[in-house]
């Protein structure tokens, strides 16, 4: 998406003096400019714009003006794209693991909670057919850290997740009443990927990522790093996750530490044992490789 059709420049001038505006008065100024304008299609602007460090989220649908000398404006040759991610997994041996709807339930919501920072996701995780979720999302670099925040959330339950990289038949992600559609009534080619995905993994317990796109190159090079991944990932142990996940949101030791009640260290040497450094390059990696296909 071009900074033209993003409105930079308007932006700042209409709200240059504004100490902070919402998500309607945004969406309202751009309701102005184009009444036509779709909220899937201003959502993935919202997110365009925090990436480009054009608005800052002070809160839950409250945001800043940044300095227009620090903002990113974006290539001229972005542009908005018809194809989506879709997210579908399950859980690994549910039954053995004795895991009741209820539990389930539960933490697909707190999947989404603990993704509320995640600008990509366009229709949040839902539930359907007895231990499967599934979520939209714009291709972003992100995809590496929605991965990893769903595989913490179920630990020490084991997931697979299937990835699928391709358009959507309706892209009307709102009911008529605006409330979020359910991705499991849509269809689209990017579903039929996801799926291929997940089915897979099925005979497969020590992978637990895989995409499917129409890019063959992209499959490869992405399944084989995370089957990498995977061997690492698979034996962290609950400590390592929460130092992990915790570091990568702070990116301080010191500060991790502190917030666990333990030394620097102690907090470090978790990191380390996971071997945090190499998963989280090769998570960047991947999302580099990734937007050069997409975007």
């Amino acid at each position: 998406m071009a900074s033209k059709s993003l409105r930079i420049l308007e932006i700042y001038n209409c709200f240059k003096n504004y100490p902070t505006f919402t998500y309607r008065e945004l969406y309202d100024f751009y309701c102005l400019k184009e009444p036509q304008l779709k909220q899937s299609t201003y959502r993935w602007r919202v997110y365009e714009l925090k990436k480009a460090n054009v608005i800052k989220p002070i809160k839950r649908g409250v945001y800043q003006l940044m300095d227009k000398n620090n903002t990113m404006y974006l290539p001229s040759n972005m542009s908005y794209h018809d194809d989506y991610l879709v997210l579908t997994a399950d859980i690994i041996d549910s039954t053995k693991n004795k895991v009741t709807q209820e539990f389930f339930k539960n933490k697909v919501v707190k999947l989404n909670d603990y993704n509320r920072q995640i600008n990509s996701i366009i229709l949040p995780f839902a539930s359907s057919r007895g231990d499967e979720f599934q979520a939209i999302a714009y291709i972003s670099p992100e995809l590496p850290t929605i991965i990893r925040n769903m595989r913490y959330i179920f630990y020490p339950i084991k997931i697979r997740i299937g990835i699928g990289i391709g358009p959507i038949e309706s892209k009307s992600l709102l009911n008529s009443d605006n409330s979020p559609s359910d991705s499991w009534d849509m269809n689209g080619q990017v579903f039929l990927n996801a799926r291929s995905a997940l089915e897979k993994l099925k005979n497969k317990k020590n992978y637990c990522v895989s995409l499917h796109s129409s890019k063959d190159e992209l499959n490869k090079t992405f399944n084989l790093v995370y089957r990498l991944i995977d061997a690492i990932v698979n034996d962290w142990s609950d400590k390592q996750w929460e130092a992990i996940q915790l570091y990568d949101k702070v990116k301080s030791y010191e500060s991790g530490a502190e917030k666990l009640g333990i030394r620097k260290s102690s907090f470090h040497q978790r990191c380390s044992a996971a071997k945090w450094d190499i998963i989280k390059e090769s998570e960047t990696e991947l999302a580099h490789i990734l937007t050069q296909h997409y975007l």
